[in-house]
């Protein structure tokens, strides 16, 4: 299995730990499991960010949400779903349950 980990900071000099600690998780517990992670912001070009993940390989997304990134989530969210109907998207994080409406 190969999954993708993303989160979308305010800025490229904050880091999301969150991430690191689920991917040795996942990597520790799924033997030959592979992960990868993006570190974006919500300053990036939206189109850029979305073609980006768009053509990830992986198996599957995996978003952290937050309060300063939920509504640029939402967008890529819907957008992907879009673009990649089959691509399994899981969201996680403080504000995961605003967006379970996706």
């Amino acid at each position: 299995m190969h999954y993708h980990l993303i989160t979308l900071n305010c800025r490229y000099s904050h880091s999301c730990l969150a991430l690191f600690y689920l991917r040795n998780a996942l990597e520790r517990h799924l033997p030959g499991c592979r992960v990868g992670m993006s570190q974006l912001t919500i300053n990036d070009p939206y189109y850029d960010t979305l073609l980006r993940l768009s053509g990830n390989e992986a198996e599957a997304l995996f978003f952290s949400v937050y309060i300063w990134n939920g509504a640029y989530v939402s967008r890529l969210v819907r957008d992907l779903a879009r673009v990649r109907p089959d691509l399994p998207i899981i969201l996680g994080g403080p504000q995961a349950p605003v967006l379970a409406g996706l």
